[in-house]
């Protein structure tokens, strides 16, 4: 109840600052839509935000780390924000898409304050993982192979070290999936946004549609799916090559370099418990993850023009 009362504010005080400041009529009649998606947009965020800070706090207790490492951290995502911002601010004064309403930019930059404070979570428990990773590869070095035997038995099996690598093994890639969705998902309504922008410009026509065109917001999907990738892809090979490294030091070579089939069997389980019996992003929603900025942007460049 608190939240819809909450976005009511929001698109009520968004709604009267157009009216007030805008200075397009007709334009202030289509910013309505564009009000709507960025209340939905806000609302996403703001669990988005509530949902990181309880997958921080969950993982800071499995996977402690000093004060000093959090703090240079965080500092350096704010200043990482802050260089976003300062570039908007530059970018602003030689834009020539200008949306009719006088202080917009200051709504553009508030928004993506608060983007920016909605993904900080999420950002540092990428970081987290990748600090995690450096972990599971020492854990994966302290497994011993078995011996060169004949035939692969359980009791032959370093069984803690290798119950303890995998276990961390699932917990890394917990976090992994979990930041690829969120900030997937985050980065998809920014993207929506820009194109309910566009197309309240040039349905109002403010804007001539070269202006502003649908491939611009292509652009703009593009661009936040190769940064997403960027953050995700190397880190997902980095999981899956320790995860390998794992299979192959729990299992050790068989003799002769012949595998019995219940060395195979073996390694066919444990790579099914760690699931790398799948293609390289490792399941279809992590790779609908990457893409769907660009998906977005597709669906919001190809809205039909009222």
């Amino acid at each position: 109840m608190g939240s819809l009362v909450l976005a009511a504010i929001v698109a009520g005080a968004l709604l009267r600052y157009a009216d007030r400041y805008a200075t397009n009529d007709e334009f202030a009649d289509q910013f309505r839509g564009w009000v709507a998606v960025a209340v939905l947009s806000l609302g996403i965020w703001s669990a988005l935000f509530t949902r990181g800070l309880s997958t921080v706090h969950e993982f800071r207790r499995m996977w402690p780390r000093g004060r000093v490492w959090w703090t240079w951290h965080f500092g350096a995502y704010a200043l990482l924000v802050a260089s976003v911002l300062a570039m908007l601010t530059l970018n602003n004064a030689g834009e020539k898409i200008v949306v009719p309403i006088d202080g917009f930019p200051t709504i553009t930059r508030t928004l993506v304050l608060v983007a920016a404070t909605a993904a900080a979570p999420w950002v540092l428990t990428v970081w987290l993982a990748h600090e995690q990773l450096r972990i599971l590869r020492a854990e994966v070095d302290k497994v011993r192979p078995p011996e060169l035997i004949e035939e692969l038995t359980v009791d032959k099996l370093d069984g803690a070290a290798i119950s303890a690598a995998v276990t961390h093994s699932l917990a890394v890639w917990k976090v992994i999936e979990r930041c690829t969705l969120s900030l997937a998902l985050l980065v998809s309504t920014a993207v929506f946004l820009s194109g309910a922008l566009r197309l309240a410009l040039i349905n109002s026509r403010a804007l001539a549609d070269d202006v502003f065109p649908a491939s611009a917001v292509l652009s703009y999907g593009a661009f936040f799916a190769a940064v997403l990738a960027l953050a995700v892809v190397p880190l997902v090979l980095a999981w899956r090559s320790h995860a390998f490294r794992l299979v192959e030091a729990a299992l050790g070579e068989p003799r002769h370099g012949i595998p019995d089939q219940t060395w195979l069997d073996g390694r066919e389980r444990l790579e099914a418990r760690l699931r790398l019996d799948t293609n390289v992003l490792r399941s279809p929603i992590t790779a609908v993850s990457v893409a769907s900025p660009l998906v977005t942007a597709v669906l919001a460049a190809l809205v039909p023009n009222a």
